[in-house]
């Protein structure tokens, strides 16, 4: 590897130690290695950076996100919660068990962790600690169950794996759905066996059929959502970014005309908060560009790529490596960096090994939630923390055989491939 490569990169993990905004820490390791190399203008930076968001299909992650900011404002939150009480309320551990179901339901709606994270803290976790549940138990209960949203569709994280690897969006849509509903069944069975040992009793008295088709009415509109967005793509009405636009008018429609619950005066901040989370992606997508390029400029991939072949030429050691290296710089690094960074290295090395680029897809996504648990970065757990003033210490404990759950559901997603590939492969054929 050359020295101006190695620089590069520790220029960016000294920027990035020193608390420089990541899309900066990025941009600016690239412009040291431009200066040290020499012979390249220095205004390709901000061409390459122009072109990083020059890309349709990342039309898609402003309209997710302002999906998900309408979903988040009209009372769909409320509803959902109350459709999980009605299903899963009966159980021993009813309001965790209630915890975790909303938010496999509000996967399909918002794409994104740290979202789901913060409306579920903010509505359920008041509620859990009301109800005799010790706090920080209710707060890790939320921090794991929101690692759901990006693994079940509509995801944000699918969106950027595709755009960067060229993986399809429509089969990494449908890949997700079995592993996130394994996640959510897994989580419950830990969380049923956790409360039964604590002690905490059901939330209602028993399961009525017709309580879950009165609630399930009531929240039909906000469940139809992922229909939408799915059907239209598997139906080739649209492209996933055209089904994010009608996801978006979707949602306005249903919350200003049918749950009346905002108006056009609740726009304005809603279109804000939207942009403010779109531009926080859209630069840090744009400052990956020109280091990502430079990566394939220096024959990076394929640097790498005889490294581990010299390491290993089995599939199965090969991405447990892949799963461990990723496991260890998650808990560093927040998971859209990693995945600008390392798409581009490893999707080339994944051909060779002949891994289906929609199998990689969620086991990358899987490992970088898993991140999102793990201190000292976390933002899962600083997210929940912050909103119940619960310390992080304390949710880290309550946390952990959720951890350990999710890590299980990983393996199995990693060698059991046909999770993720039997919807895909069932409804969009087996890749040639």
């Amino acid at each position: 590897m050359e020295m101006h490569l190695t620089l590069m990169l520790i220029a960016m993990g000294v920027f990035l130690a020193i608390n420089i905004p990541v899309a900066f820490a990025i941009a600016l390791s690239s412009l040291v290695f431009m200066v040290l190399k020499g012979g390249i203008k220095i205004e390709t930076l901000v061409q390459r950076m122009v072109n990083g968001t020059d890309s349709f299909p990342l039309l898609a992650i402003p309209f997710f996100i302002l999906a998900g900011e309408l979903m988040n404002r009209v009372g769909i939150t409320r509803r959902l919660f109350t459709l999980a009480s009605a299903m899963v309320g009966h159980i021993t551990g009813g309001l965790a068990h209630i915890d975790i179901v909303a938010n496999t339901i509000m996967a399909g709606t918002s794409g994104s962790s740290v979202a789901d994270a913060a409306g579920t803290a903010k509505v359920w976790v008041p509620v859990m600690a009301e109800s005799g549940y010790k706090k920080s138990f209710a707060a890790a209960v939320t921090a794991a169950a929101a690692t759901i949203a990006p693994v079940i569709p509509p995801s944000i994280g699918m969106i950027i794996y595709a755009a960067i690897s060229g993986a399809s969006v429509g089969r990494l849509f449908l890949g997700g759905f079995l592993p996130g509903i394994l996640m959510a069944i897994t989580m419950m069975a830990t969380a049923y066996i956790l409360c039964r040992r604590i002690g905490y009793g059901p939330a209602t008295v028993s399961f009525s059929w017709r309580r879950v088709l009165i609630e399930l009415k009531k929240s039909l509109f906000a469940l139809f959502m992922p229909v939408i967005i799915l059907g239209g793509i598997l139906a080739g009405l649209c492209t996933p970014t055209e089904a994010a636009a009608v996801a978006a008018v979707y949602a306005g429609v249903v919350g200003m005309f049918i749950y009346k619950e905002i108006g056009l005066k609740d726009l304005p901040p809603i279109l804000l908060d939207a942009a403010v989370g779109t531009a926080i992606i859209g630069l840090i997508m744009a400052a990956a560009t020109p280091f990502g390029w430079i990566i394939v400029w220096e024959r990076m991939p394929q640097i790498v790529m005889e490294w581990v072949v010299s390491v290993t030429s089995n599939p199965v050691v090969f991405l447990m490596l892949v799963n461990v290296f990723l496991l260890i710089l998650g808990t560093f690094m927040d998971s859209i960096p990693i995945m600008v960074m390392l798409i581009p290295i490893l999707t080339p090395i994944m051909i060779k090994f002949g891994i289906d680029l929609t199998h990689f897809g969620l086991i990358l996504i899987i490992n970088l939630m898993i991140g999102g648990l793990t201190p000292p970065y976390g933002i899962l757990l600083f997210t929940v923390s912050g909103i119940t003033k619960v310390p992080v210490s304390e949710v880290v404990k309550e946390v952990f055989p959720f951890m350990l759950t999710i890590l299980l559901v990983l393996m199995m997603v990693t060698y059991l491939p046909s999770i993720v590939l039997f919807l895909p492969n069932l409804f969009m054929g087996v890749p040639k």
